[in-house]
């Protein structure tokens, strides 16, 4: 018996269970809203029914959102925390073009849903769910 080849073969049988005894990453695909989680930035909001329009460089505070993979989302006005609260993302209804909306529906049943979306991963629309509610949009700081 050829104790060379015999010692090659066990010693490839050996790392080939190594290799498969180690813990393997799993590649988790991303949820198509993974890109709303971060820190974001207030620029804008439009009210409700009169669509006035309140531009952030144009009053003296300025307001940030955090929205978190545990389901945490904290809005903040001048570094004080005015919202913090706990959600899970719903798909809703596919739209007109074919794309999915989602909206933050909030375990406090006060808080209308909002639904969002994101333009090139970095400016977020979000609009809460009711006829006169405000919409706003944030940039990812």
């Amino acid at each position: 018996m050829n104790w060379n080849f015999l010692k090659m073969s066990v010693m490839a049988v050996c790392t080939v269970l190594m290799l498969n005894a180690c813990e393997k990453e799993e590649n988790n695909p991303s949820l198509p809203y993974d890109s709303v989680f971060g820190s974001w930035e207030w620029i804008q909001t439009t009210q409700g029914l009169t669509g006035v329009e309140i531009l952030a460089d144009s009053v003296d505070y300025d307001q940030a959102l955090l929205i978190e993979k545990d389901d945490k989302y904290t809005w903040s006005k001048n570094d004080t925390v005015t919202q913090s609260l706990t959600f899970k993302v719903i798909q809703d209804t596919v739209n007109t073009s074919g794309d999915a909306e989602y909206y933050f529906q909030f375990t406090n049943d006060t808080l209308p849903n909002q639904s969002f979306y994101i333009v090139n991963q970095d400016t977020l629309h979000l609009s809460n769910d009711c006829a006169d509610c405000d919409s706003f949009i944030f940039v990812r700081k």
